[in-house]
Parts: C-alpha cells; structure tokens; sequence
C-alpha cells in the first residue's frame, strides 16, 4: 500500500526532529515546527489514515523533541516541554539552553471520529533534562527508548511499558 503525507501549511516551514511510526490506524508523523528554542515552538502530530483524509493535532508551545513509537496497536509520543529552570533555580544563559531545561512528557495516541486524542501520561520521573531524538526499538521482548542529555553528555536508555518509562542503563557520563 502507498501513503503520500501531505504536511499542512504552516506560518513558516521550519520543521526538526521528525519521527515516523504505524499502526492498524495509519502511518503517524510527528515534528516540531516554529523556530528553534523560542515560546512559539510546538509538536504537531499527523496521521495519513490511506483515505486522502489526513489528521492533524497539536501540543502546548514550548514542545519539541518528539519521538513515536508503537506497543501493540497503541501509539506512543514522548516529547520534551521546556521549563527554563533546573532543580537548582539556574537558568539557560543562551536561547539554545533551554534544551538543558526540559522535562519529558508522554502521551497515548487514539482517533476518535476525525480527530487526533493525546492522553496525557504525565512527566517521566526522574528525566529532567534528558531529551528523545532517535527511534525506539524492540530488543529482547522490551522496547528500548535512548534518550541523552546536552547538559553534562551523557546517553540512558529507558524501558517503556504502556507509555511508562524507567531507567534501564546509562553510559557516557564524563
């Protein structure tokens, strides 16, 4: 089967960080547009249901970093919410810090009639300041998700089971 993805038109085309998946619902697609590190930047989520009628939803601005993945039939979105604070009251001293400053959110994708639904699942625990880009895979029945931090160079790879995430290892700590 072909799928073409018509990507909406949007106030520019500044698109990063795209992640592609599938299920018995579709092909998602899922971006981040607006400009880099600024209040306007927002995660948008498309779905190309192969009947020439695409949906499309959006998060909160201040989102970005998404990545998709699949359990089963259900969909999965993490994303990364910039909160421009650490634990500790500092702030980012450059615009692209603000990547060092973000908690990590996930949410469960469903359709309902014609629209996108996000459930929330909340902040991943413990994940501040960790950032998603690369796709998860299976591996051993467990589905790995690698995530890394700017702040201090390190990579972890976390587990996810139902859209929950725990740490499962970590390694490049300088």
């Amino acid at each position: 089967m072909k799928h073409t993805i018509d990507f909406i038109k949007l106030s520019n085309n500044l698109h990063h960080c795209s992640t592609i998946t599938n299920n018995s619902k579709g092909i998602w697609v899922s971006f981040y547009h607006g400009s880099e590190c600024t209040n306007d930047q927002v995660v948008i989520v498309t779905l190309d249901r192969g009947d020439g009628k695409n949906l499309v939803s959006n998060l909160e601005a201040k989102t970005g970093n998404p990545v998709l993945w699949t359990e089963g039939d259900d969909v999965y979105l993490l994303y990364s919410v910039f909160r421009d604070k650490d634990e500790s009251g500092n702030y980012p001293v450059r615009p692209v810090d603000r990547w060092k400053f973000c908690s990590l959110h996930t949410a469960k994708l469903s359709v309902i009639d014609d629209s996108i639904i996000m459930e929330d699942l909340g902040e991943v625990e413990g994940a501040f300041g960790l950032l998603g880009r690369c796709q998860p895979v299976e591996f051993q029945g467990n589905i790995l998700v690698p995530l890394y931090r700017e702040k201090d160079p390190r990579c972890e790879i976390w587990v996810t089971k139902g859209g929950k995430l725990t740490r499962f290892s970590v390694f490049g700590e300088i």
